[in-house]
């Protein structure tokens, strides 16, 4: 069989080649690094994407905005401005903004800048549903008619136009016209829109107000509210249950609360802190804490509280298996919120959960009142 003599391979050859290797290698490193640290350097201006538009910030602002996020929120309808500075629909964010801060000067000045920049049918719109914005969430007597007046106004421009109706129907429950409120949201639900859902909570709220029959215009009030105050828990015993009137004060020390100078339910406050109801008590050394959101375990201890004061009946399921997966044996508040599910005060937060801990609204709190006055006997 032939051989074949097998190729020499020089060590000059060789290392010849790797130079070649190690120049192109480092050659591809070095631009290639190149943009890398472009990028890191430091940039005098913002970069620039199709992303950095008005309506991208005015967007991202309304969104802000409804999570509670009201700097940042600001910050998105400025950077609109100095985008676009005629920008109608950012003034009126920062309109809605600034009436969130309470701030009521500058919401009207920013929405009377929104107004003067008013260019075509779509600009009026986006004005008109901002004045009815700010006077739901700056509502009072004197406001009712502006709100009014821009409704008729969108009415003309574009019939059932859903934000509007949304919105005027927030104004009419401040204003107590909860037929007319519920009105508007009917017809929003019989159109396709971003409202729907909210349209639909907002009438399950009233339907729960209503079927709940309170006694005061307060009462009304506070349960439009989607978190109710320790003060305003206070107010509603007060006017709604009478309860400062019924129940005699315990004899004690009289307590000098500290925290409630400014408060606008401070002589109720006042008249609930001796009657000594669970969750509605002050610290020994004199704060009430009137700004604390009532959870649905705290109402339903006091909803105990006030009935085991009128009944003078002991209640005790703490044996009592509990149906829902959060609400267990070991928790203090066990025993307030098996009995208020048993009574008929408060219902279950959802299918399998009790959700002891989140806020409850002011139509819950409504209804759970007129059950507990019912199960006391009271008129």
């Amino acid at each position: 069989m032939p051989k074949f003599p097998c190729p020499k391979i020089h060590r000059q050859n060789l290392t010849l080649n790797r130079s070649k290797v190690k120049i192109v290698l480092s050659l591809i490193i070095i631009f290639g690094f190149i943009p890398l640290i472009n990028a890191c350097g430091t940039r005098r201006f913002p970069l620039k994407t199709k992303l950095s538009i008005p309506a991208h910030h005015i967007e991202v602002g309304m969104v802000l905005m409804e999570k509670g996020k009201l700097d940042d929120a600001e910050r998105e309808f400025r950077m609109a401005l100095e985008e676009r500075p005629t920008a109608v629909k950012a003034y009126i964010g920062l309109a809605l903004v600034s009436a969130k801060k309470g701030d009521k000067k500058m919401a009207w000045e920013y929405l009377k800048m929104a107004q003067d920049l008013i260019r075509d049918d779509e600009d009026k719109l986006s004005v008109f549903v901002g004045k009815i914005r700010l006077s739901d969430l700056l509502y009072s007597s004197e406001i009712f008619p502006i709100a009014k007046d821009a409704f008729n106004e969108v009415m003309v421009i574009r019939p059932g136009y859903a934000p509007a109706c949304f919105y005027m129907a927030k104004v009419y429950e401040h204003a107590f016209m909860f037929k007319e409120a519920k009105s508007l949201l009917n017809g929003v639900l019989k159109s396709k829109n971003s409202f729907i859902l909210q349209a639909y909570n907002e009438l399950d709220k009233l339907e729960k107000i209503q079927k709940a029959q309170p006694i005061t215009l307060l009462g009304k009030e506070i349960g439009l509210k989607d978190r109710v105050t320790r003060a305003e828990m206070a107010a509603l015993l007060t006017h709604e249950l009478k309860l400062s009137q019924i129940l005699e004060v315990i004899q004690a020390p009289r307590i000098i609360l500290k925290d409630i100078g400014n408060q606008r339910f401070k002589e109720e406050i006042r008249s609930i802190v001796p009657l000594k109801i669970k969750g509605l008590s002050a610290t020994a050394d004199g704060y009430f804490d009137p700004d604390r959101i009532i959870t649905r375990a705290c109402f339903c201890q006091i909803a105990q509280s006030v009935l085991v004061k009128l009944t003078d009946i002991q209640f005790d399921f703490k044996k009592l298996r509990s149906p829902y997966k959060d609400l267990k044996a070991k928790q203090p508040y066990y025993n307030a919120c098996m009995l208020c599910l048993i009574k008929g005060i408060i219902t279950s937060g959802g299918k399998d959960k009790f959700e002891p801990l989140m806020p409850i609204s002011g139509a819950d709190i409504l209804l759970g009142l007129k059950r507990l006055r019912e199960e006391a006997r009271l008129r």
